[in-house]
């Protein structure tokens, strides 16, 4: 976020050489309590999102990669075609903690064809490729919904994917002695509820399909090095 919130501001040499100082202290430790505290000038912007940081110089917006507020995990959609639709989609934003797809990135062929069928492993596992895209997210989006639900850890969910929706209906019907939450079919209906609740929750608050967009950066600059250029 510091390196954003850099280009943001790299027109105006006072508050570029500045952050520079103040991250350079902050890392060998002598500004930390001010950064927590916000006692500083240069602390209160750091302390901001860099959708707020852009928001307050008024210029740098086209550096501040955000979906809906939340700044952009480790991920390039340009290269990742499912983490694109991931962010857009995400109630909470640019989010890859409810919702994460990762059988597609690493070419995970066996699970691919287990879930999603034979015939679509091919473009399943390419992820520069948009096909089936949409399947595998909503899949997997489902999946975290349950995952959350019952407090499990995303490792062996999202990587490795080991555990699914049938090793998740195992664990509710011993712990609540409802059966019917053994039932896989119905456990995803239940998934599919949450996730629209949470949608629902976005709309009455009047964040809608217009928040759900990528930043330029991604939509309009091709990737400038790399085997995905």
């Amino acid at each position: 976020m510091a390196f954003e919130i850099l280009a943001i501001v790299k027109n105006n040499e006072y508050l570029k050489n500045a952050i520079l100082r103040f991250v350079s202290q902050k890392f060998r430790g002598k500004q930390s309590e001010k950064t927590e505290s916000c006692e500083a000038n240069i602390g209160n912007i750091l302390a901001e999102s860099v959708n707020r940081v852009s928001e307050i110089l008024g210029k740098g917006y086209e550096y501040a990669l955000h979906i809906k507020g939340l700044e952009v995990s480790a991920q390039d959609p340009r290269v990742h075609k499912t983490i694109g639709l991931t962010w857009a989609i995400s109630v909470r934003g640019a989010d890859n903690l409810r919702l994460l797809t990762i059988v597609d990135e690493l070419g995970y062929r066996d699970i691919a064809a287990e879930r999603f069928g034979v015939d679509k492993v091919d473009d399943v596992c390419d992820r520069l490729s948009e096909k089936y895209k949409r399947l595998i997210v909503k899949d997997q989006e489902g999946l975290f919904a349950l995952v959350d639900s019952i407090i499990m850890c995303k490792y062996g969910t999202m990587w490795p994917p080991m555990y699914y929706f049938d090793f998740i209906a195992r664990l509710p019907p011993p712990l609540t002695g409802i059966k019917e939450f053994g039932d896989v079919r119905n456990l995803m209906l239940i998934a599919e509820r949450i996730v629209n609740l949470k949608r629902c929750f976005n709309l009455r608050e009047g964040v809608g399909k217009e928040s759900e967009v990528l930043p330029k950066r991604f939509t309009e600059e091709p990737m400038p090095i790399g085997p995905s250029k």
